[in-house]
């Protein structure tokens, strides 16, 4: 005959009925974390002009089109300033003073468009 089963019993040694809580990431997980942030915000501005990414636009360097050209040094110059400003967070960051993500993009430079 069949029999329904209505409890498990006891837990054993070392086991529990609920997770443990998760381990903090560590302070290079959170810079790379906020390094992908920061790629994506460069990215988005670039996109708004039309171009696939950052990098996309920044191809454009030695253009002959002056629009182009003018855009790609704007976003040359503007990445460069960008990328110097995360720098000197995470040489002087630990994970408790890193800002959140968007703290970090509203701190950057102001985009050239």
């Amino acid at each position: 005959s069949d029999k329904l089963v209505t409890a498990i019993g006891s837990l054993p040694d070392g086991y529990a009925l609920t997770p443990p809580p998760p381990t903090p990431p560590t302070t290079q997980e959170l810079i790379a974390l906020l390094e992908i942030a920061v790629q994506q915000h460069l990215d988005s501005t670039a996109q708004s002009k039309g171009y696939d990414s950052a990098h996309a636009c920044i191809s454009y360097i030695n253009s002959s089109n002056a629009t182009w050209w003018s855009e790609a040094h704007a976003m040359n110059v503007w990445r460069d300033a960008v990328w110097g400003f995360c720098q000197t967070l995470e040489t002087s960051g630990t994970a408790e003073s890193l800002p959140t993500k968007e703290q970090l993009i509203g701190a950057l430079p102001i985009a050239p468009w």
